[in-house]
């Protein structure tokens, strides 16, 4: 057989697994082999030893399930199986359209609201009156399937707001567009859709599962006992639909599609069918007049029929006759039955489309080259270049027309059948530089606006970002407040990141680089971490093509970053070293000191903790030189850390001291809370169990004022421990739970491991061994997996614990040597504690 090709690949799964074909194609040398190979060529190539894979980081690659793989390693397997650079690269660009795809997916636009509909609506008597009496007893699926055109959105919308007008689902109501058969975007998904569905429930970003099951549990629990109606528009298949039901009797869901979805369970199936004849006149009777239409009953028939009874197509005729009185009936049968070719939607789109003002049908082809799912009129205008009066009032005039959706207060979208045609057509009648003109002015719109809002919510980090171009129009939103920066932030993150994606794949670089040098910030802050790697990880390329190499090191910055809260701290300090270098060679002095700053901070999760010291002790030399003091505090304050692990408790607080003033000169409260968090574990230490838990207690109020549930459940770890040497065992046990709880949403996993040996440490105090034991030996496998020296040492310690007080000494001394050796490679104070352990036997 010859090379596999890996082209085409669907997913990650379907790339290794043709990584595996390659492997056999090539002989089937062993992972050891390749990963000599790779180091090889590495090392020849310049890169530090610290950066080389591991023989069991090689192999995983060739394992399914994983949720990312890194490019340059990729090729360099690819590379070594196939000796071919060339070949390699085909393997780097198969990942990035995966990536490319996996972040389209994440792009959602869902609402704590139900659209407005259309208003109007006729027939379907039988159906809706089965959707009216669904009982709520029993969990109803009212799975809605028919052609494109035939009403399923309309039947679905009209069904839930007759039942909230009765009363009934009065406690939530969820809407989302699933994109099922969108033909610019893939499927919506799922775990996407649940992390925006559990915001709207009330959940904290940076409190949204990290997994999909966590999700799917999550919003199971929110949903116990209250009345939900949940609808779920254009839905693709079973797959993207069961992780969203609910799955209580209270509830109701209403998924719309074209297909059957046969395998829903307990779904009551409706199969929607065109007009008949009388619910056809009824229809253009409504939209257009009674009175012209019952002049004419024979005509208004053959209208009917040229458009083959499709509720869509009869109202956007019958918005054409209502809008121009002076058209007699007669007067469409030439029009519709040279167009009858192009099936009933595409006549009635064709002939509304001919007949509107010039300037109306440009803004409707316009408007298709929106790459997000809705918008506002602010966007509009942006893409036409008019004011936004003008703007509004062709939005307007295409409401009337059934050309496009309201959505909401200043909010509108395409039925997905006539952006195809819009988009169609603008292809044709718009020359190319005027599309580019309309979507340049409205990626300039998007980085104006974001900018603005992002200055207003997070002012301390206003040096990482670009500056903003002028604004695309005479009007922007008014983002000055708090409120209202982080009210349009989540309004339009979904169409922020569809921006960029777009601007990325087509021939945008340089906004795609600033639209994710923006928003990256917010997307941390509110713990989209996927969505911010892929993100940064797609606006690499464009750097790179921009030949601007402060950005390239930038966005490898953002991306260094969102591995050390993934906590793939390994991934982390690759890219973070390279960020570095680059910063430097470019002269870009803020980006070196924060890629300093993050690399210090991976490293010392790794271990390294001399490595560390010499990069963060580099950013603070940085940062005073240039006079950052926000990065100033943060370099200071994670040195701390290290000086805590060494128990240099008066160099540490002194260090803290000019941490903080530096924070405060910044106004960086959120770098303020985290340098009072390391104050109270210095006194924790120190054994002021006062003073460390009024810092404590001031760092807790500030990152549950922030909303960083990270930050708070770390708080409530340290305020643990200082509870337990009041020896407070009960309160001691309880903050360490409460911590846990949180880190289990948030997915920090080195916070995990912290708090799940603080949990067994303080359990064991209790007389619960057996809790104890489990404790630890979880965090034992997350530290592994995370690469933590220091929170596996401290999990042996725990179980050395657990098995002395349990009679079994062998195995206790046994976790103790184990422990004992991490911490000696660290050279830190509790290798000495666990010395005592094993000398008392």
């Amino acid at each position: 057989m010859g090379r596999p090709d890996p082209e085409g690949a669907a997913d990650l799964d379907d790339l290794v697994a043709r990584l595996r074909l390659l492997k056999a194609w090539a002989g089937d040398p062993s992972y050891t082999v390749i990963t000599k190979r790779i180091t090889e060529g590495w090392s020849r190539a310049g890169r530090p030893a610290s950066e080389l894979p591991g023989r069991s980081t090689v192999a995983g690659y060739f394992s399914a399930g994983r949720s990312r793989l890194d490019e340059d390693l990729l090729a360099a397997i690819a590379e070594a199986l196939g000796g071919d650079a060339g070949y390699a690269e085909h393997w780097r660009a198969a990942v990035r359209a995966i990536r490319s795809r996996a972040t389209a997916a994440s792009w959602v636009d869902s609402a704590a609201r139900l659209p407005t509909g259309t208003g109007t609506f006729v027939g379907r008597r039988d159906e809706l009156d089965r959707l009216l009496t669904a009982d709520g007893a029993t969990v109803v699926v009212s799975a809605i399937r028919g052609m494109p055109g035939v009403g399923k959105t309309t039947l679905a919308l009209h069904a839930a707001h007759q039942l909230l007008a009765r009363g009934r689902f009065q406690d939530v109501q969820l809407f989302v567009d699933l994109r099922g058969f969108d033909t610019d975007s893939p499927p919506a998904d799922p775990a996407a859709v649940l992390a925006d569905f559990l915001r709207h429930l009330g959940v904290p970003g940076d409190r949204v599962p990290p997994t999909l099951a966590g999700r799917i549990a999550k919003y199971r629990e929110l949903l116990h006992g209250r009345h939900a109606l949940i609808v779920l528009d254009n839905a693709y298949d079973e797959r993207g639909v069961a992780p969203l039901l609910p799955g209580h009797p209270t509830c109701l869901t209403l998924v719309t599609s074209r297909r059957t979805l046969a395998g829903l369970p307990d779904a009551v199936h409706l199969r929607l069918d065109p007009f008949a004849a009388d619910e056809a006149r009824q229809l253009l009777r409504q939209v257009a007049g009674a009175e012209r239409v019952d002049a004419d009953p024979q005509t208004a028939a053959r209208i009917a029929e040229l458009v083959g009874h499709l509720p869509l197509a009869l109202a956007i005729v019958g918005g054409h006759l209502r809008d121009h009185p002076d058209w007699l009936l007669t007067d469409y049968l030439r029009p519709l039955t040279t167009l009858a070719m192009e099936g009933g939607i595409g006549a009635a789109l064709t002939m509304s489309d001919r007949n509107l003002p010039v300037e109306t049908r440009r803004t409707l082809r316009l408007l298709a080259l929106h790459p997000g799912q809705e918008w506002d009129g602010y966007a509009a205008a942006a893409l036409t270049g008019e004011p936004m009066a003008v703007a509004r009032a062709r939005l307007d005039e295409l409401a009337a027309a059934h050309l496009v959706q309201r959505r909401g207060p200043d909010r509108y979208g395409f039925h997905d059948l006539v952006r195809a045609y819009a988009a169609e057509r603008a292809a044709v009648d718009e020359p190319a530089s005027r599309s580019r003109a309309a979507l340049t002015r409205l990626f300039d719109h998007y980085l104006h606006a974001a900018a603005m809002a992002m200055n207003t919510l997070y002012p301390a980090d206003k040096g990482l970002r670009p500056d903003p171009p002028p604004p695309a129009g005479p009007e922007v939103p008014g983002l000055g407040t708090a409120d209202g920066a982080r009210a349009w932030l989540e309004a339009e993150h979904a169409n922020l990141i569809a921006g960029a994606g777009h601007a990325a794949d087509n021939g945008w670089p340089a906004h795609a680089v600033h639209l994710a040098a923006t928003v990256w910030r917010h997307l941390d802050i509110t713990s989209r971490t996927e969505a911010m790697l892929a993100l940064a990880e797609q606006a690499l390329p464009g750097a790179r093509a921009t030949g601007d190499r402060v950005w390239e090191a930038r966005i490898m910055l953002f991306v260094g970053n969102s591995h050390n809260r993934r906590g793939d701290f390994e991934a982390a300090a690759r890219q973070l070293r390279q960020a570095v270098a680059i910063a430097r060679e470019a002269g870009d002095r803020l980006g070196e000191a924060r890629g300093r700053d993050l690399l210090g901070w991976a490293l010392a999760q790794l271990g390294r903790h001399d490595e560390a010291l010499i990069q963060m002790r580099h950013a603070v030399r940085i940062a005073r030189r240039i006079g950052d003091q926000n990065a100033v505090g943060s370099a200071l304050n994670n040195m701390g850390i290290l000086f805590q692990r060494q128990g240099r408790y008066d160099e540490l607080l002194a260090l803290l001291d000019e941490a903080l003033v530096a924070a405060r000169a910044a106004d960086s409260r959120a770098t303020q809370a985290r340098i009072l968090g390391n104050m109270g574990v210095a006194h924790v230490e120190r054994g002021d169990q006062g003073a460390a838990l009024r810092h404590l207690r001031e760092a807790l109020a500030i990152h549950r004022d922030l909303g960083n549930r990270t930050g708070e459940a770390i708080a409530l770890i340290n305020i643990s421990r200082a509870h337990h040497q009041r020896g407070d065992d009960g309160r001691a046990y309880g903050e360490a739970c409460d911590a846990l709880a949180i880190l289990r949403e948030t997915g920090d996993r080195a916070a995990t491991a912290s708090a799940l040996n603080a949990v067994g440490e303080a359990v064991l105090r209790l007389g619960r061994p057996a809790e104890a034991e489990a404790c630890h030996r979880e965090a034992l496998e997350v530290a592994i997996e995370i690469g933590s020296l220091f929170s596996q040492a401290r999990a042996h310690t725990g179980l050395g614990d657990v098995h002395q007080a349990t009679a079994d000494p062998a195995a206790a001394a046994h976790h103790w040597r184990q422990a004992l050796a991490a911490y000696t490679d660290l050279d830190v104070p509790e290798a000495q504690q666990v010395r005592d352990r094993l000398s008392a036997q």
